[in-house]
């Protein structure tokens, strides 16, 4: 009897052990590398007198998932390359994708200050994180010789297939 019940208490341990269950961000979590693509529309000035650019850029992109303050949770850090400052976003996991939190940046273009917002998702399929996502933002332009500062606004997508990196 007693040997039996030692044996139970083993099966137990090793069903609880390999039960288990994995966090939903912890196959997220890592470092990954790539290039978004940036695609937008440049509207300066309003009303009839305003000017639009289109605008497309590709930029290096190396991101950091980390767990979040919840099981659902996932942190991404972003250190664009050349800059001092840090993003970071919050996103919430349901199955294979994220929705991260806005992401709101006073950046300065020429002097003239930029009110950006950034919506990014994220899927991951194998070691591949994809991210898409809008932006919108607007400020006004001080140029030379103007007595008045130009208005303008910015939007756009945001597209990157990003590797996750190996870790050692």
């Amino acid at each position: 009897m007693k040997k039996s019940l030692i044996i139970a208490m083993c099966c137990i341990t090793v069903l609880f052990a390999a039960c288990k269950k994995e966090k939903p961000y912890e196959k997220f979590i890592g470092n990954y590398n790539g290039s978004a693509l940036v695609k937008g529309t440049l509207s300066i000035g309003s009303g009839g007198t305003s000017l639009t650019q289109d605008i497309e850029q590709t930029f290096p992109m190396l991101i950091s998932l980390s767990a979040g303050d919840a099981d659902n949770k996932l942190v991404l850090t972003y250190a664009p390359e050349g800059q001092e400052e840090t993003f970071t976003a919050t996103g919430t996991i349901t199955d294979d994708k994220v929705v991260f939190d806005p992401i709101h940046i006073i950046y300065e273009i020429e002097g003239s200050p930029v009110d950006l917002t950034i919506n990014l998702n994220g899927a991951l399929a194998g070691s591949i994180f994809a991210m898409d996502g809008t932006f919108n933002g607007s400020g006004n332009l001080n140029i030379a010789g103007q007595p008045i500062p130009i208005p303008f606004t910015v939007t756009g997508t945001v597209n990157a297939n990003l590797n996750k990196l190996l870790t050692e």
